[in-house]
């Protein structure tokens, strides 16, 4: 029963971000590459068909490590998380640089790709929290996911502590991006440094972020190298919780920015709009009378036909007004008008309602339409 508990505590103590679903496709089932099952490992040299411009500098080659990031000039198999900046001509794209080993579990893969739903996707990602980027058309995407990685030095307990996230640069060859997606993060550091063996916490945290190897020009998320890097699924520069994107072609790392849309008076007919986390994501909530995405439209409240009797229906703002025929009233014209309330028939004549009139069913020596006539039997000379 001991182990049991330990275990449950290992296997839900952790933060979790976007689900798996909203990561790119990967896997060997996207055509991916797999890198070797090893400790402190790396690709080789990755050519990449369209350049991609990180700090300035104009790369056609990458390689991506098994220790939680890309790397431009050469590999980087340091397993200790260093501060940035680093060190001279060692450019880096962390997305979790951490000691990760996948012999203890997990697999890392990679792929550039052309495709044009992701191309368009991607698009429409930078394009939403650049507004200067709106003409921005993606050319090339080159993906890389952590899958379920375990780190360096876990034992029996500390296997089951997993880290899942996900590194896309975007480019259209001039401007370039990269997204960083989180889903599951249970561990930060390795044994090597300090961490440990069961939980994977403490020692040297992980590093998030980017170095441009000049030895000036860096930009950490808020928290590496601490234990709050483990909250990082719950962290955004988008406002969608395990989810970043960076523009990295220029000197500086360019934030995302946060776009209210809301600001661009979308919703009509005085609804109030709502801004929703994630990108694009927005609620007009309508006053009552009006429905639609934008509330353009005004609920014809006639459209089901509420007026009886033939009544002829005046759709109003959120309501609807009935001019009935003669001898029908109410709010819907339900109410059939007793003309006999008035008591129009004399000399006990007995009165019969119809719709918008009535008749006089007079007594024997009475006539006329209100029986008011008494007949003199005398006129025949009886």
């Amino acid at each position: 029963m001991k182990v049991l508990a330990i275990v449950s505590l290992i296997v839900f103590d952790f933060a979790v971000g976007i689900p798996l679903h909203m990561f790119y496709p990967y896997g060997p089932a996207n055509g991916d590459s797999r890198l070797p099952t090893v400790d402190d490992g790396s690709s080789s040299e990755i050519y990449i068909s369209t350049p991609f411009n990180f700090f300035g500098n104009r790369h056609r080659s990458l390689f991506v490590n098994t220790n939680g990031d890309i790397t431009f000039l050469s590999p980087l198999i340091t397993y200790s998380p260093e501060a940035f900046p680093y060190q001279q001509n060692t450019q880096i794209i962390a997305p979790y640089w951490g000691d990760v080993d996948t012999r203890n579990g997990g697999d890392i893969w990679f792929r550039e790709t052309h495709d044009l739903g992701l191309l368009r996707r991607a698009s429409t990602e930078i394009q939403a929290v650049f507004p200067e980027q709106l003409e921005f058309n993606a050319t090339w995407i080159f993906i890389a996911t952590w899958s379920n990685v375990a780190f360096y030095g876990a034992d029996r307990h500390g296997r089951y502590r997993r880290c899942t996230f996900q590194c896309v640069l975007v480019t259209d060859g001039i401007h370039s991006f990269v997204m960083f997606n989180y889903y599951k993060m249970q561990w930060t550091t390795g044994t090597a440094t300090s961490g440990d063996s069961s939980t994977g916490l403490g020692g040297i945290p992980a590093q998030v972020g980017f170095d441009a190897g000049d030895g000036q020009h860096y930009y950490a998320v808020q928290g590496s190298r601490t234990s709050d890097i483990i909250n990082v699924p719950w962290k955004s520069n988008i406002a969608t919780a395990g989810k970043f994107i960076f523009r990295v072609d220029m000197i500086t790392v360019e934030q995302a920015t946060l776009i209210n849309e809301c600001d661009n008076e979308i919703c009509q007919n005085e609804g109030t709009c709502e801004d929703l986390d994630g990108l694009n994501r927005w609620r007009c909530n309508c006053i009552p009378g009006f429905t639609s995405k934008h509330c353009e439209t005004d609920i014809n409240e006639c459209a089901s036909t509420p007026c009886q009797h033939s009544g002829k229906c005046l759709d109003l703002l959120n309501a609807y007004r009935c001019h009935c025929r003669d001898g029908f009233t109410g709010n819907s014209c339900q109410t059939n008008i007793d003309e006999c309330q008035s008591n129009p028939c004399y000399n006990n004549a007995t009165c019969i309602d119809k719709i918008s009139g009535w008749d006089c069913a007079c007594l024997p020596g009475y006539t006329g339409n209100r029986c008011q006539t008494d007949i003199d039997e005398c006129q025949s000379s009886p």
